[in-house]
């Protein structure tokens, strides 16, 4: 399998991230299934791309985008967000980017934790952050949905 690169979001990117977040399996996953309309999802970019404790990449591979990560930082810990492109899912990718992301955000951010809250009803997600090495830490309940939390002890 070819390493995965991850390189910052532009607002060049605007259009595959709309796409991608408004993919019917990542809606079912997310805690707010309504889809995202475009000038929304400019909206937030923008105001995401400008906050000095966010950061979003997008993965490639052998220079095709195949999914996107992002944290928001708070103190020293920073929350998680990531998807996979449709047509890249199943190859076992996530846990590689999860990893690769993480990493990432411990330099940029200088956070303690990476942090992740995942839907129970999302299994594959689930074991790509356990292949990825993140702890999981709790179960719990968000938004009306049992999910349990992950974390990445930056340092280790």
């Amino acid at each position: 399998m070819t390493a995965l690169r991850l390189r910052p979001v532009t607002r060049d990117d605007a259009r595959q991230l709309w796409l991608w977040c408004n993919d019917g399996e990542v809606r079912t996953q997310a805690f707010s299934a309504r889809p995202i309309s475009w000038d929304e999802h400019v909206d937030w970019l923008t105001r995401t791309l400008s906050a000095p404790l966010s950061r979003m990449w997008i993965a490639e591979e052998n220079g095709t985008a195949i999914g996107q990560f992002r944290v928001d930082g708070k103190g020293d810990r920073a929350q998680i967000d990531y998807s996979i492109d449709r047509g890249h899912r199943g190859r076992g990718l996530a846990a590689s980017l999860l990893r690769q992301g993480a990493q990432v955000t411990c330099g940029e951010l200088a956070v303690r934790v990476v942090d992740a809250l995942v839907k129970e009803s999302n299994p594959a997600s689930c074991r790509a952050f356990e292949k990825a090495g993140y702890a999981l830490v709790a179960r719990t309940e968000y938004a009306g949905h049992a999910c349990r939390q992950y974390a990445w002890q930056c340092g280790k």
